[in-house]
């Protein structure tokens, strides 16, 4: 009998960097293998793009068992057959939902599940158009150099030095900040959605952008009420304990009652559907710039995944999708700025099996054109601090080691820290007159001591 996954990894390992590239550009991914065949793919991978070649068989056998099936048949057949049965169980599970939601009487709801179908399907659809001419693109190019020279970026983000090396958030891309519990992610997304939000404003270059928010862990009033916190500029603690004065009472309600009849932004939380084909619905319905999502390995992406880690694999294929898709008549791109805690539950202190979990668990890295680790200890927030690290930039114009920010929760100021010169090296204390501590970050970020599934 024919076992397509030992025989995907026959190929990776005897064919080395070449193979993985050539399985890669057929579109596999660890999605379309099953147990720890997809596990040993992400880890050959991860391993080929960090030391530049793969494993040995017997580090695989020691891993993850015997599970390489040599085979003669040639590699793109494997792979394209492998890709082909991820399409058929895709289809196969969607018919499934669909066929159960019509015994239902549910059409809508059949009508819904037949677009996730699509959705999920798409991604392991063999592809017929011929690939374009690298050459014919060359007129692509100079009409961005000329867009981006006269001044244009994507979504601006409030923190010069991202804008720097992102070029804000750039139509067609998905950028994912990761961090631990705590660390301030839902502020970041919501300081950098109003901030998006004000350009309408903006006297000398007003530029409007559109929102969808989707929160799979807050609540839409709780959402609102931090977003009211940051136009007002109030302490957000005393809002929360309804301990304002007199005036600054008084402040919220104008607030309020001034954005009252704006548009501009709107928002899905876990009292909604947050299936994939809603959350595609409503961004064709409201013809959005931009995606934010936060929480999203909460998301359902996959009803049918064993875990979340297996669910966010097909999340992030979806977002990246989305990104990369053109929506409406005018085949608009859009951008996505995404949230996820990480994953770090591989066993012991290091070795093999903690590789294993680096490799499986950062998923994310797949799809992500731009990463950022979000570090906030207790002694930085003590100093009214926090930092964006720099994990993954696909297209960068100029590189930053790091963000520091302001992490103000009185005047809810959370403008970029400038250290002078080149900065972001440079020693700097806070206000307790300690030295910020930044080294060790990843550390942090991938301990295993307290850290959830995600």
């Amino acid at each position: 009998m024919l076992d397509l996954d030992g025989n995907v990894l026959h190929h990776l390992l005897s064919g080395g960097p070449k193979s993985v590239t050539e399985a890669l550009s057929f579109g596999l991914k660890p999605t379309f293998l099953d147990g720890k065949s997809a596990k040993a793919f992400a880890f050959i991978v991860q391993h080929q793009m960090e030391h530049g070649s793969v494993p040995n068989a017997g580090d695989i056998a020691s891993m993850f068992g015997d599970i390489v099936v040599a085979t003669d048949l040639a590699p793109g057949f494997v792979f394209e057959e492998t890709l082909r049965r991820g399409l058929y169980r895709r289809v196969a599970d969607g018919v499934e939902g669909i066929e159960k939601k019509l015994k239902l009487n549910d059409p809508e709801g059949a009508y819904l599940a037949m677009e996730e179908c699509l959705t999920h399907a798409s991604a392991a659809k063999v592809k017929g158009k011929l690939p374009d001419s690298l050459f014919a693109l060359g007129p692509n190019v100079l009409d961005e150099y000329k867009l981006v020279e006269s001044g244009a970026i994507g979504i601006p983000t409030p923190w010069p030095s991202l804008n720097k090396m992102t070029m804000g958030w750039w139509p067609g891309t998905n950028s994912w900040l990761m961090a631990r519990p705590g660390t301030g992610k839902t502020w970041l997304e919501l300081i950098a959605a109003e901030y998006a939000w004000k350009q309408r404003f903006n006297e000398g270059n007003p530029r409007v952008f559109r929102q969808l928010i989707v929160s799979a862990e807050m609540l839409k009033a709780q959402m609102a009420e931090r977003f009211f916190v940051l136009r007002s500029k109030l302490p957000y603690g005393q809002v929360v304990s309804a301990t304002l004065g007199a005036f600054a009472k008084k402040a919220l309600d104008d607030t309020i009652h001034t954005h009252m009849h704006h548009d501009g932004i709107w928002i899905l939380d876990g009292s909604d559907d947050l299936s994939p084909a809603r959350i595609q619905e409503a961004i064709e319905a409201l013809d959005i710039d931009l995606l934010v999502i936060d929480a999203a390995y909460r998301i359902p992406w996959f009803p049918k995944a064993k875990d979340r880690f297996e669910s966010l694999y097909r999340g992030a294929e979806i977002v990246s999708g989305w990104t990369k898709r053109g929506w409406g008549p005018g085949k608009k791109k859009i951008a996505a700025l995404v949230s996820s805690q990480m994953n770090r539950t591989g066993a012991g202190k290091g070795g093999a099996s903690k590789q294993t979990a680096a490799a499986l668990t950062d998923n994310i890295m797949w799809e992500a054109d731009n990463a950022l680790g979000v570090e906030q200890t207790d002694d930085m927030k003590a100093d009214g601090r926090l930092c964006m690290h720099t994990v993954k930039v696909r297209r960068m114009a100029e590189y930053k080691e790091k963000v520091s920010i302001k992490w103000d929760m009185v005047g809810m100021n959370f403008d970029e820290v400038q250290f002078g010169g080149h900065g972001h090296k440079a020693a700097a204390s806070g206000p307790s007159g300690k030295p910020f501590k930044d080294k060790g970050w990843k550390d942090k970020l991938s301990a295993e001591d307290d850290d959830p599934g995600f």
